[in-house]
């Protein structure tokens, strides 16, 4: 028997928004896609369109009852779909009646009834109707594993090894086709790297490299000091998320903050692109998503604007030369991903080629190594699909939501900073630490509180204000006031709501900020010209954190500043470039040293893969920039 890949579909089709919306959430939680429609017509469309497993009916429904909407439905689909019908005016004479026996419902449900008891009743049946599908299909009968909130869902996905330079990106085309919720984790050694996507759209992204924190980063940039970089992790260690602390000490806006973080997420983005080693799964895991939630990306454009910039043309003739026969042809997305296409390439003979028809990969490549490359690219961004490739593409990317464009400034500041610094205080947090009211508070207090919210930041307030690049933060602020009002202000929800949350976690000591201070201490030590105090203090924090790559990076460094036994600083750089690809301070002083070497050449070659592995560091930059031209 072969395991289940394929995420269970659902159709609900209910005419009160309310309790689709809750039943969508509750099924969403078990890695379900879940489709919504409001009417019996506008159903039946829905199901012909997205040939769900389960079918979600209310009895009751404008156009056409839902008797007669599960009547055909069986009609169509015969046992190879699951149907649940709800309804409040469910009585043991009118499930006798004629049209009740037509409609061949696997279950009715009177309403209300226990949530629990329908997240059951639709995963059982979900699996006999795999089942029903495979026997018919000729397939053995898939293996079914409980799911839960935190654990893997069966979505389009291998987890396992990267093998190839593309599957990182096409196994997040494949989650954003299948409108997927939770991480992509990539790991390697002791590198390790998560992109979040909401309903298929990329919304953040985290790694557990210290050089990419908030911190590190305004350092970098002289934003700030060593000694304010030392307050921030102080308080950072007492419970404060790295953001809120810069805001609090006045080190930079709400807005400034959330632009850093974007930034963030799109160098993170472009470094799991180029992530060619190690292992790759997804999670399910919503809470972590909107933890991480910042702005909505437009994956296809991301991914073509890395790949025609990054791309070995090696790897490109690779694939051209073992597809050279099949065609190229267009996925559902052809249109969108050709205009951004041809906006990075507007000199291309490629783009008028694939609109005119399906040229094979060689006719298509044939032109110049530019094309040939490009053309890997738009395959590996998910604009072309060839004729032997798996199935998968048939389903459109999930569109994220624009912001609003300006000319590139806030118009109302001031409101602008009011969503921003909100947004933040909510981001990460459950509901009633967001409204800061206790999780027994009556409904009152809830409701009282947050109606204080959205008449400060709501969209009744601040709906019609010139927010420019914040109105993207405020629809997502908006939509969790929305969320907070479905699922706090009504008791039945508000109890699926409780159900859902994660146990208070065990009460932790705040970490020791001995490594943290010595590190600071030797920046501060080397900027200030002592040599071998830096190095004293870098060696205590690489001493309590020893597979840190910063740490031993930095006392390498200062080894080599002090003229102390060079080789094997150099051994101690390289072995942290290569156990560590993503980071970038190893292969930094890599050609730092070089370049105090004079070998130019291999100082040249250093720097262009630091700025690789961080293409916004600003050091990195100037000092690859400061080499001869032609070294």
């Amino acid at each position: 028997m072969t395991e289940g890949k394929l995420p269970v579909r659902v159709l609900v089709i209910e005419d009160d928004d309310t309790l689709a919306m809750l039943l969508t959430r509750v099924l969403q939680r078990d890695g379900c896609l879940i489709t919504h429609s409001r009417d019996g017509e506008a159903g039946l469309e829905a199901f012909t369109r997205e040939q769900p497993h389960v079918v979600l009916s209310d009895g009751l429904l404008p156009k056409l009852t839902g008797f007669e909407v599960c009547k055909a439905i069986r009609e169509k689909a015969g046992d190879t779909v699951g149907i649940i019908m709800m309804s409040a005016g469910f009585k043991a004479v009118s499930l006798r009646s004629k049209e009740a026996q037509e409609a061949r419902a696997d279950a009715f449900l009177s309403k209300p009834f226990v949530l629990g008891d329908l997240r059951k009743r639709v995963l059982d049946l979900a699996r006999r109707i795999i089942d029903v599908r495979a026997a018919a299909a000729g397939e053995a009968p898939m293996v079914h594993k409980e799911r839960t909130r935190t654990g893997p869902v069966m979505l389009p996905l291998e987890s396992g090894q990267i093998a190839s330079p593309h599957a990182v990106a096409h196994s997040m085309l494949g989650l954003a086709r299948g409108g997927a919720t939770g991480l992509l984790r990539l790991e390697w050694e002791g590198s390790r790297l998560e992109l979040a996507l909401l309903r298929g759209v990329l919304v953040g992204a985290r790694d557990n490299l210290r050089e990419h924190q908030l911190g590190e980063r305004l350092l970098r940039q002289g934003r700030i000091t060593h000694e304010q970089l030392k307050h921030v992790n102080e308080r950072v260690a007492a419970g404060e998320r790295v953001a809120e602390a810069l805001i609090t000490m006045g080190l930079c806006d709400a807005c400034d903050a959330l632009a850093l973080i974007e930034e963030q997420v799109r160098e993170r983005l472009a470094r799991a692109l180029g992530w060619g080693h190690g292992t790759l799964r997804f999670v399910a895991d919503e809470p972590a998503v909107h933890s991480l939630a910042v702005e909505t990306y437009d994956l296809q454009q991301e991914i073509l604007a890395f790949a025609l910039d990054a791309l070995r043309a090696a790897d490109a003739d690779r694939f051209l030369e073992a597809r050279a026969p099949e065609r190229a042809t267009r996925t559902l997305d052809f249109e969108t991903g050709l205009a951004h296409y041809a906006r990075m390439r507007p000199s291309s003979t490629l783009a008028p080629l694939l609109s005119a028809g399906a040229p094979t990969v060689g006719e298509a490549a044939a032109a110049s190594p530019h094309d040939r490359r490009d053309l890997y690219a738009l395959w590996m961004a998910g604009v072309v699909c060839l004729q032997h490739d798996p199935p998968g593409v048939e389903r459109p990317l999930a569109s994220p939501a624009r912001s609003e464009e300006t000319a590139g400034f806030l118009v109302d500041k001031a409101a602008a900073d009011k969503i921003a610094a909100a947004l933040l205080r909510c981001r990460g947090r459950n509901h009633y630490e967001a409204l800061g009211v206790a999780r027994d508070a009556p409904m009152t207090e809830v409701a009282a509180r947050l109606s204080d919210l959205e008449r400060e930041v709501g969209v009744e307030t601040l709906g019609s204000a010139k927010l420019g690049s914040a109105r993207a933060a405020a629809r997502e602020l908006w939509a969790l006031f929305d969320a907070m009002r479905a699922e706090l202000l009504d008791p039945e929800a508000r109890e699926v709501y409780d159900v859902g949350l994660d146990p208070p976690a065990p009460k932790r000591p705040a970490p020791q900020m001995a490594p943290e201070q010595a590190f600071l201490d030797g920046q501060l030590q080397l900027g200030l010209g002592n040599l071998q105090g830096a190095k004293e203090a870098f060696e205590r924090a690489a001493a309590a954190r020893p597979n840190d790559p910063d740490f031993n990076a930095w006392l390498a460094w200062a080894a080599i500043l002090c003229g102390e036994d060079e080789l094997f600083a150099l051994d101690v750089l390289e072995t942290a470039a290569r156990a560590f690809p993503q980071a970038m301070r190893p292969v930094f002083f890599l050609g730092l040293a070089a370049k105090r070497r004079g070998d130019l050449v291999l100082a040249h070659a250093h720097l262009a893969e630091a700025v690789r592995r961080s293409p916004h560091d600003r050091e990195a930059r100037a000092v690859l920039a400061a080499l001869a031209p032609g070294a």
